[in-house]
């Protein structure tokens, strides 16, 4: 491997890392807010959306002239699927059953989603979703137990915790699904 090679996959890599800690930082900022508000500032959503994405595009897109090339191109394509995708489906969900996803919760669906497709895959997507969802009813159940009378949850911590948790899970499913 080439002096040049190296360099450009320690720059990946450092690209990786600052991507992986702006997600930290926007999800655990933006759940608070959601928490305290019920709204996600448009604002605060960009800025999520640019320190996250754009290290993770900048990532892949210094590795393909080195031979990572297949593999960057599919992280990039993975994270790109993931972004529409997930806004789609939250924009679906926003716009025809009303009173379960926020406007909010479809703005940060292409954070959540170009994050887990570029960390994880399309399974983690998916792993993502539906631990957001089952939190959220977890979460709802207790509401209505303790008596509270509440709206509902706001669904942002929930998503950013489903993808967590997805992400965490990431190496064991690799391990898994490698046959070792």
């Amino acid at each position: 491997m080439s002096e040049g090679s190296r360099l450009l996959i320690h720059l990946s890599t450092l690209l990786w890392v600052l991507g992986a800690l702006g997600f930290l930082v926007f999800s655990v900022w933006l759940s608070i807010v959601d928490l305290a508000t019920r709204r996600l500032p448009n604002r605060l959503v960009g800025w999520g959306a640019a320190s996250t994405l754009a290290p993770l595009a900048a990532s892949g897109a210094v590795l393909l002239p080195t031979a990572l090339r297949g593999s960057a191109l599919e992280g990039l394509a993975l994270m790109l699927g993931g972004a529409l995708g997930l806004f789609a489906l939250f924009a679906l969900l926003w716009r025809f059953a009303r009173g379960g996803i926020g406007g909010g919760d479809a703005k940060v669906a292409p954070l959540v989603g170009g994050a887990l497709g570029f960390f994880g895959g399309v399974w983690a997507i998916v792993a993502a979703a539906v631990l957001a969802c089952l939190i959220a009813a977890v979460w709802g159940f207790a509401v209505r137990r303790s008596g509270r009378a509440e709206r509902g949850v706001p669904f942002a911590p929930c998503l950013f915790g489903g993808a967590w948790l997805a992400i965490a899970a990431f190496p064991v499913v690799a391990r898994l699904s490698a046959g070792g």
